[in-house]
């Protein structure tokens, strides 16, 4: 039984045979061809290429695949939908006590990064034990607003759709009413991360959503596979992640407040230490990043509320069409998720216990990946 490696292609679709027969080519010029799954197919080309390749195959939103003239293979609106990440913010406070040394002082400083790392690896102290971003804490929402709920309560005002992108359907919608439900639990309790600090040791403490509320969409730009997907994050669209954001940047102010923190002599620059609320939520809206964790394109929830994937990580209307990556998460854990997709993989191995045929991609463009397949010879 041996596993070949085909790198630097891109999976056009799969067709649904007898037997599972999976296209790949290295580029839009190249011809394509074919290999075929006597068993299984894993699709893992995550959170932004695996919802592309079910469109591709005709699987997904019907009126998605018919205005690409891409016949209907299995009718599932959520997949593409339910696009989540984990979104950021950065700030600035600068360091004034020129006591310390910073991460930066190493970086431009070679003589002084030299005695340092001389130190470190002689005794394992000095500045190589503070590298950025060493300090990282998750936060619940009570402790950070002194117990208001008026962000939770806000919440629960708004209507299942009322923040969603236009065009999605009433299962997508059941699906997003159940997982609001769970996302204000979240909000509420205190042992419950709401937003993580990244803290670089040279002036900024980012601000990171763990629960966003805000939902995305991946589609098709067109039938060709070589043509990038269509992304739209969605972020900040439902306003309690701007409230959110607002609240952990109002507690990064009681931060730098502390003494430990004032023996560096910070100073607030963004946001400014005079800035309001609306100034700060100006400043969100127009700096927002990413973490880099797209998930939740392929949900492993129950048809009826928009799901993809089963529990056993299988397609629905499929019978050995797997999808294994961050694309499953019907909701984005409080965390990051490398360990996470480790957990995913194992669910599946842990279940199954023997090697599929696995189709996979591993390729950057931009924020998405796609390209080495792993093919398992059937033994």
């Amino acid at each position: 039984m041996g596993t070949h490696a085909l790198p630097n292609v891109r999976h056009p679709k799969v067709l649904f045979k007898a037997d599972s027969t999976h296209q790949f080519a290295p580029d839009a010029s190249s011809p394509r061809s074919n290999v075929s799954a006597t068993r299984e197919v894993i699709v893992s080309a995550g959170a932004l290429h695996s919802p592309q390749l079910l469109m591709l195959s005709g699987i997904g939103p019907p009126t998605v695949l018919d205005s690409h003239q891409i016949p209907l293979t299995v009718n599932l609106p959520g997949v593409g939908n339910n696009l989540q990440d984990h979104y950021l913010v950065g700030t600035w406070y600068p360091f004034y006590n020129s006591s310390y040394i910073y991460p930066e002082s190493l970086a431009i400083n070679q003589t002084l990064n030299s005695q340092a790392e001389a130190e470190y690896y002689a005794h394992k102290t000095g500045p190589w034990t503070a590298g950025p971003p060493d300090g990282v804490a998750f936060p619940a929402l009570p402790y950070i607003v002194n117990g208001s709920t008026s962000i939770a309560t806000s919440a629960q005002a708004q209507t299942a759709a009322q923040y969603l992108a236009a065009e999605v359907g009433q299962t997508v919608i059941a699906g997003y009413n159940a997982q609001k439900t769970l996302l204000i639990e979240a909000l509420l309790d205190k042992n419950r991360a709401a937003y993580e600090i990244l803290n670089n040791n040279a002036g900024s403490l980012t601000v990171a959503t763990m629960r966003p509320f805000s939902r995305g969409v991946v589609t098709i730009e067109s039938s060709d596979p070589f043509t990038p997907p269509t992304i739209d994050p969605r972020y900040g669209s439902n306003p309690v992640d701007l409230q959110v954001l607002l609240a952990a940047i109002l507690f990064n102010r009681r931060i730098i407040a502390t003494s430990s923190m004032q023996e560096l002599d910070p100073v607030q620059r963004i946001p400014t230490a005079e800035a309001d609320d609306n100034e700060i939520l100006t400043l969100i809206k127009a700096s927002i990043g990413t973490e880099f964790h797209p998930s939740g394109t392929c949900a492993m929830m129950p048809l009826e509320l928009g799901g993809v994937t089963r529990p056993d990580l299988m397609v629905y209307g499929t019978q050995n069409l797997r999808v294994v990556d961050s694309s499953i998460l019907p909701l984005l854990p409080a965390a990051h998720l490398q360990a996470v997709i480790y957990a995913v993989a194992e669910k599946l191995d842990a279940k199954r216990k023997l090697w599929p045929i696995v189709l996979a991609a591993h390729y950057f463009e931009h924020l998405c990946f796609f390209g080495i397949d792993l093919f398992e010879q059937p033994s």
